[in-house]
């Protein structure tokens, strides 16, 4: 070239091929791939079919999808802008899926922040309420040590506070029924646990059981109590008789 130009602000004059760097582009429009080390963008990047990153991310349009794959391609996260769902899974949704978190995982909803988490220490925590056709706990004795008795009393159970309430956080929510942990604290420390914001947590289910049991062994001796004085009585009656 008589006089030396500059593409994109890289200078030209006919003698050599442009490398390096372009600055002040205004738009690039093509049909092929784009492939490069790095790419930085101050402005927004368009793309009309179906954008790759790295062989791991992909963006398609004609899905309203987000892709993110592993490196084998056997595990993936999707995010489908158009249905407003996220999916975690491998190909076909079958397998194992694992998120990993540090010490928390907060799951939010429009007007309920972090409504159900999962926390190390505290596990799945709902501020929301839980709802199953049926809920199961290991019990196999093979897992248990130190077994020690419940000395939970009869007068202990018969007096413990039960009520119907509504809970701060939903006032206008169905009523519930229950009790009170800090009650229950001292007597059977184990069905009490507490909560990441330090909150009482009560076992409902194993609070239930053991006062059962421990009802029904009461019954059991008030029977044979009074299975003894009927016959203490049948013998007094059969003396005075005869």
């Amino acid at each position: 070239l008589q006089t030396q130009r500059t593409l994109w602000g890289r200078p030209f004059d006919g003698s050599a091929n442009v490398s390096g760097s372009l600055t002040g582009v205004g738009s690039i429009t093509m049909t092929g791939k784009l492939t490069g080390a790095s790419a930085a963008l101050s402005g927004t990047l368009s793309v009309d079919g179906v954008t790759t990153l790295s062989a791991n991310l992909v963006f398609d349009k004609s899905t309203s999808a987000i892709w993110m794959a592993n490196a084998a391609g056997t595990g993936y996260a999707v995010l489908e802008t158009s249905g407003n769902n996220f999916l975690l899974g491998s190909n076909g949704f079958t397998g194992t899926t694992t998120v990993r978190a540090y010490s928390q995982v907060n799951f939010s909803f429009h007007g309920a922040a972090n409504a159900v988490y999962v926390n190390k220490t505290a596990g799945l925590v709902s501020t929301l309420g839980v709802t199953a056709m049926q809920t199961a706990s290991a019990s196999d004795i093979r897992l248990k040590t130190a077994l020690r008795p419940v000395g939970l009393r009869v007068e202990d159970i018969a007096a413990a506070p039960a009520f119907t309430f509504a809970w701060k956080a939903r006032p206008l929510a169905h009523r519930q029924a229950g009790t009170s942990a800090q009650y229950w604290q001292g007597l059977l420390p184990e069905a009490v646990g507490r909560m990441p914001d330090g909150h009482l947590t009560l076992d409902y289910a194993a609070l239930a059981l053991v006062s059962a049991v421990q009802v029904a062994r009461r019954v059991l001796r008030q029977d044979e109590e009074i299975r003894r004085l009927r016959d203490r009585v049948r013998e007094l009656e059969e003396r005075i008789n005869n």
